[in-house]
């Protein structure tokens, strides 16, 4: 039987792997961590099926497929000609809240049961899951000397996890300390945090910086109003939507568009505002001024909150915070979300990454696999990214004042859209230097739907095994970046900065290295918690390519040229290209002359996810330090099975020298027990041995108490007494969480 595109496993394993061709390198050392997403409790990894075992339509079918829980990869390097892979579900409090309440049978009902709703995973009483499935992050106190790793989501507070055997074993940071993305009074035990998914640690000074924002929350509000009558009257929400969508004007252009989905989110929210108002006892005669007095005061004063909170901790239990200001004095607006941050000597780098991860994509999935309801919801929740983004930059310096914890940053605008990027460390003269990666008309912050059809063909449905992959089908070339920034008044040095490009085209095809889908990227000591980098040198690129089936004619749409009139390729040259597709490419970029120095095509039906720098033990001599050393990369290898007629994914792992890729990996290996579907960010680290549990470990019980708020209904009016909804959280929790973290 074929391997589908997307198939993992969360169950743990600790083998060896075997060689499918070459061989293994003999001065390798040290570990690679890699962070992946891996389904749900209920699919137990990947792929999500179509239907249930039981029987049934299951409603996780089509499910993001960065959407699930954190299965943490470690690579052991150390054995000669040797490559040992172990595997570790990151569980958190929330993850064992999962498991209870997901069984058909469960004693705790459906108000308890976590949902996919999108980007995230959400649960009416019990609040937002924290999946750990983004990144890996290491830091190391000098004091002790070990190195400790952190699992990190941007939907959540990160985790430090014992790298020998994955065990978690405390949050960063009290709970208290953590604002929640939701109103006071939706109040659940599992916050709705929203930080980055790539907090930065400067070994220098021993410091972790992360943030904690939130947007304005009525927005969240009316998403949370639908969310409970979705979880409590799911048959009334479906066909009052099915009937919406029937006389829903969603082909409109432009103007005339915008009009409709604001009339089209107007009649869901006075429809979800008023069925919740009838099941309390005031005559009908003045819900009208009951919603018109709440509008007033929730946008007023109740919900509307814009911030940005720049945290740092040095391990201890607490953490320092600041609120962070633009130049003006006045609170940051974020148009999406902070996924990266990165810091220099003298300055900390936030950036309003285009990355949709907000509260409009956690939550826009219910009846998603609605021929009907699943496209009107996402033609009016998911809209087009920012064409450019803003990056603020903080001095350090300004955080010497223990006093004030407010700081104002220098807000500098690019002029594409940008997700990742790196700094050096080096800003001498107030210069600060970013190599970035610009995903330009791209939406990573979509996925492929089951109603979704081909921009090629639009009569034609995207195949069943590609749901849920990010859109990666691109309606613009991608940029590589090398920026200086005159940090001193917070502007981008233009003649000194270069967003650059390669179409690879050659004789009307595209063979050579490009930037179709930049993707991923790693360097030389890329998130080193021992040393910081003062120039990155060399940078190894990810593209994703075209690809047919990657590309939806949603996508198509929303980047048309009417929407992107500024884009280098326009829409027909973008279709004809995809037609012909590119290859994904690995290559190396000089970043002082930001030409692509070598680079390695990939087959039609492989797909390269990971990549990730690996020092060689010994320095190699005439070989620049940037390029002494091996790339260690995930694919996976669709070829055709023996009867020709699907193809067969093969999860393989490819290690390239890092200074010879035209030539191909030095070595392919695999093992039957080893199952990826979609690995994300990595790192590299010398040691990886079993920790202590250290002094700034945080007591679950504690951290978690249990005094959960009696103000969590939609309206803020208080239970007089203690409900049973709290009595089922308080035996949750002392059955089925706290005892997992006593010991």
């Amino acid at each position: 039987m074929a391997r589908a595109f997307s198939t993992a496993s969360t169950s743990e394993i600790d083998v060896e792997l075997t060689v499918i061709e070459g061989r293994i390198p003999t001065d390798m050392y040290g570990y690679v961590f890699i962070n992946s997403a891996c389904g749900t409790v209920n699919s137990k990894g990947l792929p999500y099926q179509e239907n249930l075992p039981e029987g049934g339509f299951n409603e996780e079918f089509g499910s993001p497929l960065i959407n699930g829980d954190g299965v943490v990869i470690r690579f052991d390097l150390n054995e000669s000609e040797k490559v040992k892979v172990s595997t570790g579900l990151m569980k958190t409090p929330c993850y064992y809240a999962d498991v209870a309440t997901s069984s058909p049978d469960s004693t705790y009902g459906k108000n308890f049961k976590f949902r996919n709703i999108g980007l995230g995973r959400r649960s009416l009483r019990l609040g937002t899951r924290n999946q750990l499935s983004t990144a890996v992050m290491p830091i190391r106190f000098k004091s002790e000397g070990k190195t400790r790793l952190l699992a990190t989501f941007d939907a959540g507070r990160p985790y430090e996890f014992d790298p020998k055997t994955f065990k978690l074993i405390t949050p960063i940071g009290k709970n208290k300390v953590w604002r929640s993305f939701l109103p006071f009074f939706m109040n659940t035990p599992f916050k709705t945090v929203m930080s980055t998914a790539h907090p930065v640690f400067d070994p220098d000074t021993e410091e972790l910086f992360t943030v904690n924002f939130g947007k304005s929350k009525k927005e969240a509000w009316m998403d949370k109003l639908l969310f409970e009558f979705y979880v409590r009257n799911e048959g009334r929400l479906r066909e009052f939507l099915s009937k919406l969508s029937e006389r829903s004007k969603l082909d409109a252009k432009g103007q005339e568009l915008r009009v409709a989905q604001a009339k089209i989110i107007n009649e869901i929210d006075n429809f979800v505002f008023s069925e919740h108002l009838r099941r309390l006892p005031f005559v009908p005669k003045i819900l009208a001024r009951i919603r018109e007095l709440f509008n007033k005061l929730s946008g007023k004063v109740l919900l509307s909150n814009n911030s940005v909170f720049l945290m740092k901790w040095a391990g201890q239990k607490t953490m320092e915070e600041w609120e962070v200001l633009d130049e003006n004095g006045k609170a940051i607006n974020l148009a999406h979300n902070m996924h990266q941050i990165g810091f220099s000597k003298n300055y900390i780098i936030l950036c309003d990454t285009n990355f949709k991860f907000t509260f409009d994509t956690m939550l826009n999935f219910p009846f998603q696999n609605d021929p009907k309801i699943g496209p009107m919801i996402r033609k009016i929740m998911c809209q087009p990214m920012n064409e450019n983004s803003m990056l603020y930059l903080i001095k350090r310096s300004d955080l010497s004042d223990s006093n004030n914890k407010k700081v104002k940053a220098k807000s500098i605008s690019l002029i594409h859209e940008t997700v990742h990027f790196s700094v050096d460390y080096d800003d001498s003269d107030d210069v600060v230097t970013l190599h970035s990666a610009h995903n330009c008309c791209a939406c990573v912050a979509d996925w492929l739907r089951s109603y979704d059809t081909l921009a090629t063909d639009p009569d034609k449905k995207i195949k069943n095994d590609k749901l849920g992959l990010i859109a990666v089908g691109e309606m613009d070339i991608g940029r590589i970046g090398r920026l200086k920034i005159d940090a001193a008044n917070g502007k981008l040095i233009e003649n000194q900065s270069d967003f650059k490009f390669f179409d690879g085209l050659e004789n009307g095809n595209i063979t050579k290295a490009h930037t179709w889908g930049i993707g991923l990227y790693t360097h030389r000591d890329m998130l080193s918690h021992e040393t910081n980098t003062p120039k990155i040198t060399h940078i190894f690129w990810q593209s994703y390519g075209l690809k047919e089936d990657h590309l939806s004619k949603f996508i198509f749409d929303m980047y048309s040229d009417s929407t992107r009139p500024q884009k280098q390729f326009k829409s027909v040259d973008m279709l004809n290209l995809t037609k012909k597709g590119a290859p994904p490419v690995l290559q190396c970029v000089n970043t002082q002359t930001m030409e692509s120095e070598e680079f390695y095509a990939f087959g039609k039906e492989q797909y390269m996810w990971t990549l990730q720098f690996v020092p060689r033990k010994n320095a190699t001599h005439n070989v620049p330090s940037g390029k002494d050393g091996y790339i260690l990369t995930t694919v996976i290898n669709g070829d055709p099975n023996d009867n020709f007629t699907e193809l067969d994914y093969k999860p393989e792992v490819w290690i390239f020298d890092a200074n010879d890729l035209k030539n191909g990996p030095k070595v392919k290996l695999k093992h039957p027990d080893f199952s990826f579907g979609f690995t994300i960010h990595s790192v590299w680290v010398e040691h990886a041995d079993e920790v202590s549990s250290p002094d700034y470990a945080i007591n679950i019980r504690e951290d978690y108490p249990l005094k959960h708020s009696k103000i969590f209904g939609v309206i803020p009016f208080p239970d007089m007494l203690k409900s049973k909804r709290d009595k089922k959280i308080a035996k949750l929790f002392e059955k089925e969480i706290y005892q997992k973290f006593d010991s």
